[in-house]
């Protein structure tokens, strides 16, 4: 029994049911990859924008006076509703709490944002808004935030002092690792398909298979990260969760990439079965003639993979295959 189970783990198809099965973990506690695939394919952010205050020869942001958004509010034809809210410090039950005070409209929209700023704690402001605060703002069906930026830029004009401030959709924000990470992740998957040493359509696709789902488990945790990053009140994610979301992936791939690349060396180019009994060959030691190496043979008789020194001098690892009277 002990010996059945040694073969079935060393066998070709044993990484293959466990990225499967991986996956189908990944998809049970996720509920399948909700959150990822509402970002990918729906659209759940529609229509949500904040505004963001640039600070003058800062290059920062930050809250825009609520003045300011009340009177674009009033003249807009851009803009459908309005809310304010601020994130601060409080003492609830003797701890320190992030608070967030915000005003009606500000509650409704952030209760239907995918996902929503950090913090403890909701309170209502009523009537006393705070002289400065974020903004997050649902646009009119049909207008980008183009238009609303450059309707809210000419109301500031109106008013001396002001500063015209940035308005960011949600969904930007929330895209915004996907365009460049997933073109680095789907050249190492091209980087480690290319790397096959397959000479048999069978041989290829039990690696190709391995690759995919190897990728396909990565890309998936990696979406399903970024959808759930928090805001921030400029208009951002916190630059942990920032720092995450483009390092992860990288190093995760490039960790596939090189685990892929070494485990394809030990496996047979016609059958794909994993290369075993390791054989000395050579003499130990030996630099000019008869240097030593290790040959890998095929299971099936396929053939035999000769590495180390030995093969380094005929220009590499060198495959041998083998007639099928050996199989």
């Amino acid at each position: 029994m002990r010996r059945r189970i040694g073969d079935a783990s060393h066998s070709r198809s044993a990484s293959v049911i466990l990225l499967a099965l991986l996956i189908a973990a990944a998809a049970v506690v996720t509920s399948g990859f909700r959150n990822g695939r509402n970002l990918l394919f729906r659209d759940d952010s529609a229509g949500l924008v904040m505004v963001v205050q640039p600070i003058p020869f800062m290059g920062g942001s930050a809250r825009m006076p609520a003045a300011q958004a009340q009177a674009w509010l009033q003249e807009s034809r851009t803009v459908s509703e309005l809310g304010l809210w601020s994130i601060e410090d409080g003492v609830r039950g003797g701890r320190h709490i992030r608070v967030c005070k915000a005003d009606a409209v500000a509650r409704e929209l952030l209760a239907e944002a995918p996902v929503k700023p950090r913090y403890e704690r909701i309170e209502a402001v009523g009537s006393h808004a705070p002289s400065f605060a974020a903004v997050v703002t649902r646009l009119r069906s049909g207008t980008s935030p183009q238009e609303a930026e450059q309707e809210l830029a000419r109301t500031v004009r109106l008013h001396k002092g002001w500063v015209p401030p940035r308005i960011v959709s949600l969904v930007a924000v929330r895209k915004a690792p996907l365009a460049p990470v997933g073109s680095v992740l789907l050249g190492l998957l091209l980087l480690s398909t290319f790397a096959v040493r397959a000479i048999t359509i069978r041989a290829w696709m039990w690696a190709v298979s391995k690759i995919a789902l190897s990728f396909a488990l990565i890309g998936g945790l990696w979406i399903e990260f970024v959808a759930r990053a928090p805001f921030t009140e400029t208009a951002g994610v916190p630059a942990a969760w920032n720092g995450l979301s483009y390092l992860f992936p990288l190093f995760a791939g490039c960790c596939a990439a090189w685990w892929l690349r070494r485990d394809a060396r030990h496996h047979c180019p016609v059958c794909y079965g994993p290369l075993t009994m390791p054989v000395s060959v050579g003499v130990p030691g030996g630099c000019l003639f008869e240097p030593d190496g290790t040959e890998y043979l095929c299971g099936a008789g396929h053939g035999a993979l000769l590495v180390g020194p030995i093969a380094e001098q005929m220009g590499g690892e060198r495959w041998a295959t083998w007639s099928d009277s050996w199989a």
